[in-house]
């Protein structure tokens, strides 16, 4: 639910967010309104804050310090931002994945059949 919230003369909009992550200086989390739609804020010099518009359904999400990373519904893995390590070079055999984290220059996702997989 968003509430609106005043502090002294400055008033902002809270908007829910289902899942959170930060950055080094950008933020981004799952619409409050159905808990799968990414949103991203912040500092976007390398990208890092722009959803990609073909981004679907998303279960997960992670930041490094200027990369976003989501793991959406049927498995797969999109990145988005700063690529200067090859953080965002999702692996092609990767696989079905059930988890992700991000790092500062780095991805990591934990397939399906327990293997870990490590990029950037």
């Amino acid at each position: 639910m968003n509430q609106r919230k005043s502090f002294g003369s400055a008033a902002m909009w809270v908007v829910g967010v289902g899942l959170a992550v930060a950055g080094a200086a950008h933020a981004g989390g799952t619409d409050g309104w159905d808990g799968r739609s990414v949103v991203g804020w912040g500092d976007n010099s390398q990208g890092q804050a722009k959803v990609p518009a073909e981004l679907s359904t998303t279960v997960a999400i992670a930041a490094g310090e200027s990369h976003t990373v989501a793991l959406k519904e049927d498995g797969t893995v999109a990145c988005w931002g700063n690529n200067g390590s090859g953080q965002c070079d999702t692996p092609a055999n990767l696989g079905t994945v059930t988890a992700i984290a991000a790092g500062e220059r780095h991805t990591v996702a934990l397939r399906t059949d327990g293997t870990v997989a490590c990029w950037g």
